[in-house]
């Protein structure tokens, strides 16, 4: 019986940005971080570099080297991420 190949599955974990108890700043640093996730490129301009190698129910860390002054890597995201128990 020949076997049929599963569609591609990308799965993303993005928080959220609408929960209570987080302030404008937390607010604005999830959206870029999302949007990065999303799109593969930050409003700061940095770009998403994927490993060439991906293998099907394989799991992977990718990177984003964000500007310095971007909301995605402020203090403020670090807040965030705390407060919704992923830090």
């Amino acid at each position: 019986m020949p076997r049929r190949m599963q569609p591609a599955l990308r799965a993303l974990l993005l928080p959220d940005s609408t929960a209570a108890g987080l302030t404008a700043s937390e607010r604005l640093a999830l959206d870029v971080r999302a949007t990065a996730a999303r799109t593969g490129r930050c409003t700061c301009g940095a770009t998403m570099s994927l490993p060439e190698d991906f293998e099907p129910g394989g799991v992977y860390v990718v990177r984003v080297e964000h500007e310095r002054d971007c909301p995605a890597i402020s203090p403020a995201a670090q807040r965030a991420l705390r407060k919704l128990g992923l830090r």
